[in-house]
């Protein structure tokens, strides 16, 4: 439960620095990953399962793919390398789902980490996309005034 916590506050700090630091493809993928907590919540109150990795869980591949989905148009529409990188993130973890279906010997420890390592992975790649966008704007900013005079 407290690495739960842990990534939850990680994730809003970051969502909340890409949306007042980041332009819209930062401020789109952070608020696709804040959204995947409420989703978790409602999933597993909606229809009251227990977090098991001992077979596929239907209700997270369903969310990894929405996820997955909308990076992936992030990606496609924006022109930062990072949303690629976040997108193959994601399908990561949307393959481990299809990986659980095929082999069900996969370890249910390793079915958790390729789950959820690649949340881990967006968290810093939304980071550090909103710093390069804030330090290009920056730059783009000071060449502008500087042209100006």
């Amino acid at each position: 439960m407290l690495r739960v916590s842990l990534q939850l506050i990680l994730l809003v700090c970051v969502a909340i620095y890409a949306w007042r630091r980041g332009g819209w493809p930062e401020r789109s993928v952070a608020v696709l990953f804040v959204m995947m907590g409420p989703a978790d919540i409602l999933y597993h109150s909606l229809f009251q399962t227990p977090v098991d990795y001992q077979s596929v869980d239907l209700g997270h591949l369903a969310i990894d793919l929405a996820c997955f989905l909308g990076t992936l148009w992030v990606a496609l529409k924006a022109d930062r390398i990072w949303t690629l990188w976040v997108a193959s993130s994601q399908l990561i973890s949307l393959m481990s789902h299809l990986w659980r279906l095929i082999d069900w010997t996969m370890q249910p420890m390793a079915y958790a980490i390729l789950t959820m390592a690649p949340s881990y992975i967006a968290i810093v790649l939304i980071a550090w996309g909103t710093w390069n966008w804030q330090r290009r704007s920056q730059t783009r900013t000071r060449l502008t005034y500087s042209s100006v005079s």
